[in-house]
């Protein structure tokens, strides 16, 4: 994995379009985003993405809270954008942080650099003691603030990331769905 790659490949899309929102990205670039439920369950898929005759189709499990479904679509398009000339994409997530697949570890930095700005995190880890706070303000899990740490001290930032993401973490962390949001 490369992580110059990654924050290139981020950057180029960001300058391109002006946004780092997945779905807009995935718009503009006519890649499909299908919605469907897919259950509630801790291990319930949370999307996959195909490529087929040259079609990149997204689909996440509508079930999850708004700002989950990001992640998912960050995650999705990250397969998409590290595999541009592979023929064939199947990648189904039911977990996700795991570092145990080489291609799994590239789309959760994807999307971390996709999603998460420079600024906006050394905003909150200025202005919090803990990560677990920091992470709070940002509405992400730690272990996705943790990825996106560990991309930016590659980018040369003196900063020390709290943990490693370990495989599965994602399984781990409380997922909302849309009815458990007050």
């Amino acid at each position: 994995m490369n992580i110059d790659k990654i924050v290139d490949i981020v950057c180029s899309l960001k300058n391109k379009y002006q946004t780092n929102n997945p779905f807009l990205l995935c718009e503009a670039m006519g890649i499909t985003v299908i919605m469907q439920s897919m259950g509630k369950q801790q291990d319930s898929c949370k999307g996959f993405v195909t490529r087929s005759f040259g079609i990149d189709i997204i689909t996440i499990n509508s079930d999850l809270s708004d700002r989950f479904q990001i992640f998912v679509c960050g995650h999705e398009l990250g397969h998409i954008m590290m595999n541009p000339k592979q023929k064939t994409l199947s990648y189904s997530d039911n977990s996700y942080f795991d570092t145990t697949s080489s291609d799994e570890k590239e789309a959760n930095y994807f999307a971390a650099e996709l999603i998460l700005s420079d600024d906006e995190v050394m905003d909150a880890v200025n202005e919090e003691l803990t990560y677990n706070k920091a992470a709070a303000i940002l509405c992400v899990p730690v272990e996705f603030l943790d990825l996106k740490l560990r991309i930016m001290c590659e980018k040369g930032y003196k900063l020390i990331p709290p943990m490693i993401a370990l495989g599965d973490c994602f399984g781990e962390i409380e997922v909302r769905y849309d009815d458990d949001e007050s």
